[in-house]
């Protein structure tokens, strides 16, 4: 007979982790993390604006987390937003959000939420590269 080992622990996620630190650079990664599951996961690009809106309405409370019936994706998508707006709250509030100079065109940031929202993936891609490369090319 095989030897056994024990499975992964299970959380007790009636409770909040506490103590922890962790560098603002995490904020970055899981922005990137998130496009990227935007990107490759979510079975239909239309999809993506109900899932931010929906993901939003549970942070505010407007959805009890219990009654939200996410599917798989929508469950990941909650996750990695949820996260990632605790770690931009935390931040801003510690002081750790440094004013940057550097301007985006409003109408490019109007567009590529428009994009976004509607799922045009190659139209954010393109809006995307263009919003980067402008900033970019501005001095720090």
């Amino acid at each position: 007979m095989s030897e056994k080992i024990n499975v992964a622990p299970k959380w007790d996620t009636t409770k909040n982790i506490e103590n922890i630190t962790i560098n603002p650079g995490y904020i970055y990664a899981f922005q990137d993390i998130l496009m990227y599951y935007i990107d490759n996961a979510i079975p239909s690009p239309e999809e993506v604006g109900p899932i931010i809106r929906k993901c939003g309405d549970i942070i505010s409370g407007k959805i009890p987390l219990e009654d939200a019936k996410l599917k798989w994706y929508e469950q990941h998508m909650y996750a990695l937003y949820s996260l990632l707006e605790l770690l931009r709250y935390q931040a801003t509030e510690q002081g750790l959000a440094i004013k940057d100079d550097r301007t985006i065109d409003k109408d490019d940031l109007k567009k590529l939420t428009e994009a976004v929202l509607q799922g045009q993936t190659d139209l954010v891609k393109e809006l995307e590269k263009k919003i980067t490369d402008d900033v970019n090319s501005q001095s720090t």
